[in-house]
């Protein structure tokens, strides 16, 4: 513990939330919250002393960090009734973590590459131009917004650039882009790093893939959603709520609570916008959770084995079906892998690394949709797909490279054989499948 911390702004937003909410001391809460604010401006927004955040770091008070300062920026860049000088803080702080010289940056074909803490004379924790993926993710997040909120073009090209520089750097990689000899921190890689590439897509919408439907943000939290061939259906945590999503179809109708909202030119009151060109789709709804949008084109949504759900333990030799009703694998040729690499959840890996083949069989027949492909090696690896009577398909995958896999496919299938060729470190997720053979199927590639 240290004598001094400006790291206020997360309990301010959760004192914001229970106030909002009516829960707990109320009356407590929004003296605390007011005192904490008072104190926040009067200080470090004053002074730029960002002190006080990561728990492992003896607290110094020249050892600024960048979390803080960008938090703040982004909590009161969307909600900026809580900041009146929203606009001119998030650029302030913006700019102090780009030009700070508490610790290295590293420029690199226009993105900006930040570490998370320094004192000017030590930092933590790689040279910048080894680190840190979620920290420069952070970065590229405020600008996408700001750019979103102000629309200030050069913040819009800075965010993208640096974006582009995170997902050369995202995953285990042995050599850990992060510090201390090959420990990874799961956390950066897999939380804090992705979370915030999220909000690039939430930010500029345009960014998000064409050829499938995502929601992309919300002002309020979503507690469920369902994706359908021409169809978006979701539900929000507030009844009052504005949306962000990129469809792969164009809407015919959006209802919220089975009510019809309007296609408008703003969001100035209930309804939604929707850009022919971009397949850009906002919707505010004021007083509904349950929100239905239909409509015609799009494809159809694949359902995934992700190797996570049902749990295994990992090693787990495959015997028979997994999950029950999908997918029989035989006995002996697959097994369940490690987060690894790219990967930062359980996957599936070939039992005997040596093997050149390996065959799974649908319980019924299903048309294999496709695959995630991580090459954890350091030589070029070669995998072919076929199935009886279907056209057969061949991949290359590069060291360290993932490739999402699409076969195109339109037939079912009974069985599918892996043939790899360098295979030994190849690992595999996400195995789409569609039941039917019916469905209209993307042919492309989806990075």
């Amino acid at each position: 513990m240290g004598p001094y911390s400006a790291n206020v702004i997360e309990p301010i937003m959760l004192f914001d939330e229970l106030i909002r909410l009516g829960q707990g001391d109320v009356g407590g809460y929004t003296k605390t919250r007011a005192d904490a604010w008072d104190w926040f401006v009067k200080y470090p927004l004053a002074d730029n002393v960002w002190v006080g955040y990561f728990e492992d770091v003896v607290p110094s008070m020249e050892n600024m960090n960048q979390v803080i300062p960008l938090e703040f920026a982004r909590y009161v860049m969307l909600h900026p009734e809580k900041d009146p000088q929203w606009r001119e803080h998030a650029k302030q702080l913006i700019e102090w973590v780009k030009t700070t010289p508490k610790w290295p940056k590293y420029i690199v074909h226009g993105a900006t590459v930040t570490t998370e803490q320094g004192s000017g004379n030590s930092y933590c924790c790689n040279p910048a131009n080894q680190c840190c993926d979620s920290h420069s993710s952070r970065l590229a997040a405020i600008e996408a917004i700001y750019f979103a909120k102000t629309g200030d073009e050069f913040y819009r090209e800075a965010a993208y650039r640096t974006y582009n520089w995170v997902t050369y750097f995202q995953g285990l990689s042995p050599a850990a882009h992060a510090p201390f000899s090959t420990q990874w921190w799961f956390t950066d890689e897999y939380s804090d790093g992705p979370r915030r590439l999220m909000d690039a897509f939430w930010a500029v919408p345009e960014w998000a893939p064409p050829d499938e439907s995502h929601l992309l943000g919300s002002s309020s939290v979503v507690t469920k959603i369902s994706y359908g061939k021409g169809s978006v259906t979701y539900s929000t945590f507030d009844p009052q709520s504005s949306d962000v999503l990129r469809l792969d179809f164009v809407p015919d109708s959006v209802t919220a609570n089975g009510k019809p909202l309007t296609r408008r030119k703003n969001l100035d009151q209930a309804g939604y916008v929707f850009d022919d060109t971009t397949h850009v789709l906002r919707i505010r709804h004021d007083d509904a959770r349950d929100v239905d949008v239909q409509g015609k084109g799009g494809h159809r949504p694949p359902d995934y084995v992700t190797f996570d759900d049902p749990h295994m333990a990992a090693g787990t030799v495959l015997t028979g079906q997994y999950p029950s009703g999908v997918i029989d694998w035989g006995s002996g040729a697959w097994r369940i892998n490690v987060p690894e690499g790219a990967f930062g959840t359980f996957n599936l890996a070939l039992a005997d690394p040596k093997a050149t083949s390996a065959e799974f069989h649908f319980s019924w027949p299903r048309v294999f949709a496709g695959v995630d492909v991580y090459n954890g090696g350091t030589s070029e690896a070669t995998l072919t797909i076929h199935a009886a009577e279907i056209r057969e398909l061949s991949f290359n995958i590069k060291p360290g490279q993932v490739q999402r896999i699409r076969t195109g496919w339109r037939d079912a299938a009974s069985s599918v054989v892996f043939e790899v060729k360098n295979g030994e470190h190849l690992r595999f997720d996400n195995l789409a499948y569609h039941p039917e053979p019916s469905w209209e199927f993307r042919t492309n590639f989806n990075d």
